[in-house]
């Protein structure tokens, strides 16, 4: 077999290494040629091939215990709580009252009260004095000054993304999300097919089984690039979409308890943030883009 395909490289006037000529014998020539390069009369592996990694997240206990929900809000709380730490000093709860003046602390809102809300973290809770509009469960940084017990909010913090560039390194590269079968969404049981297409040399990457919500990591070995897909249980808007980035949390206004860990935490920025919904859409927030697409229009989007 080798001396096979060494005369058949031969003929074209190529030469190729062991590494190489056994990875013909695993794929066969035509395939491998699709994915090689020549240099001067050298072939060689394609340095810029696409590989797809996929994490499917939420994966649902079968049975979930008291102590998992203890668990899953104090995995939200450090996980939010430490973006927030990136971006402002802030003192626990219970040492608001060492510096009365202009602080800062993080926590959860525990509940809405008449003049605010109740914060609260491991160490303890305090009554927030504030005009402002919050949701139970947020996490959230509060800088004001702390008084008789209370703490004045004069600023509400939030976990948000920060502002990037534009990725464009997969440039004349498709990304598709499409149905085998539009009986498997009659049937509520929707499995997608995740498709990375190279325009100029009809490189192809195809993932079955997709689900939602899941990370998505195209990379070669010099680029990455990230998408998040994600199917809402109702349709979003831009605005919406931009809330969930800016508490980022798949499900700002909702409990979804999979398990110990929250997982729906966006401790990662995507490049490309994919949405189910009822019409098309697309919009750029702090360099992620933002796509929708209802589930009779699934499109490709061009990273270039």
């Amino acid at each position: 077999m080798k001396e096979k395909i060494v005369k058949t490289l031969l003929k074209h006037g190529l030469l190729a290494t062991p590494q190489i000529i056994k990875k013909i014998e695993e794929n066969g020539i035509e395939n491998f040629l699709q994915s090689a390069k020549i240099h001067g009369v050298f072939l060689t592996e394609e340095k810029n091939k696409i590989q797809v990694s996929v994490k499917k997240l939420g994966k649902k206990q079968e049975r979930l215990r008291p102590e998992d929900f203890v668990s899953y809000y104090r995995s939200r709380y450090e996980k939010i709580k430490n973006i927030l730490l990136e971006k402002i000093d802030a003192v626990s709860i219970n040492k608001l009252k060492t510096t009365p003046y202009n602080i800062a602390t993080i926590g959860m809102v525990r509940e809405a009260t008449r003049n605010g809300f109740i914060l609260e973290d491991p160490t303890g809770e305090v009554s927030v004095i504030s005009r402002k509009s919050v949701m139970p469960n947020d996490v959230i940084a509060v800088r004001g000054f702390y008084r008789e017990g209370k703490l004045i909010e004069s600023e509400i913090i939030y976990p948000d993304i920060p502002l990037k560039l534009h990725n464009t390194t997969f440039q004349n590269t498709k990304i598709i999300f499409m149905y085998e079968d539009l009986r498997e969404r009659i049937n509520k049981t929707p499995t997608l097919t995740f498709i990375v297409e190279k325009i100029k040399n009809s490189e192809k990457n195809t993932f079955s089984g997709l689900t939602s919500p899941s990370w998505i990591e195209l990379k070669t070995k010099e680029n990455k690039i990230t998408v998040l897909f994600f199917e809402p249980e109702k349709n979003l808007g831009y605005e919406d979409i931009k809330l969930i980035l800016k508490k980022r949390h798949l499900y700002p206004e909702s409990v979804h308890i999979t398990g110990p860990e929250d997982e729906f935490v966006l401790t990662s920025v995507p490049d490309i943030f994919w949405i189910i919904g009822e019409n098309y859409w697309k919009e750029v927030y702090k360099g992620v883009t933002v796509i929708s697409v209802s589930y009779t229009h699934l499109r490709a989007h061009e990273t270039s």
